[in-house]
């Protein structure tokens, strides 16, 4: 007997996930594209980038063979987001030429994974008061909003601003996370003015490890 070996299940990806670490403040990125079998016709042209908030981002080399694939990206500038998709047009066949998802173009699209790019240090973007102005309250409070989450935060980056005869007021507490946090503040004796400064000794990062203003104390 002769006998004829059949395939007519049709290729399809399984997966495009995120090779590096997320979020990123990487110049480059790199995707693993999987697919269900061994595929040709794999190349640039078969994928698009979904990008928020970045500029300059662009699809580099693709590597690979057989059914393991891998897409470089440059992030471009600015903060925000990359996903790499695969737009199926029939350009990928398996070995009886077979193309993604069976045929019709569209049929094969798959949408990936995303990264967080981040390459802008974080900033104060914000101090406001929490209580009456004025005030007689032994305690007053404020809150302090980032450009983004950060991490770090903690009573040595405070100080206060003083007037009049205002004396013995302190920071007693912080909390908060993410983006916002609250300042405790007791506000001692006397009459006056009272403000809260950040003091940036570059203790105080975001997620992907970048000081306060960047680089350098009091910056």
């Amino acid at each position: 007997d002769i006998h004829f070996g059949m395939h007519d299940v049709p290729p399809v990806v399984e997966s495009i996930v995120r090779a590096g670490a997320n979020p990123t403040d990487a110049a480059s990125v790199e995707f693993t594209v999987t697919f269900s079998e061994s595929v040709t016709g794999v190349d640039a042209g078969d994928f698009q980038l979904a990008k928020t908030d970045i500029t300059g981002a662009s699809i580099g080399d693709v590597s690979g063979s057989g059914a393991i694939y891998t897409v470089s990206l440059a992030t471009g500038t600015s903060e925000g987001t990359l996903r790499l998709d695969l737009v199926d047009n029939d350009s990928i066949v398996d070995a009886a030429l077979q193309p993604l998802g069976g045929g019709l173009i569209g049929k094969g699209d798959f949408r990936g994974e995303t990264y967080q790019v981040d390459k802008l240090a974080p900033t104060v973007v914000s101090i406001a008061r929490l209580d009456a102005d004025p005030t007689a309250s032994g305690t007053v409070g404020f809150a302090v909003t980032f450009s983004e989450p950060v991490t770090g935060v903690g009573i040595g980056d405070f100080d206060l601003t003083l007037t009049g005869s205002v004396a013995g007021a302190v920071v007693e507490l912080v909390s908060g996370s993410g983006a916002s946090y609250t300042v405790t503040v007791s506000t001692g004796l006397g009459d006056g003015t009272l403000g809260l400064n950040v003091v940036d000794d570059d203790s105080i990062f975001d997620v992907v490890g970048k000081p306060l203003g960047g680089p350098g104390a009091g910056n």
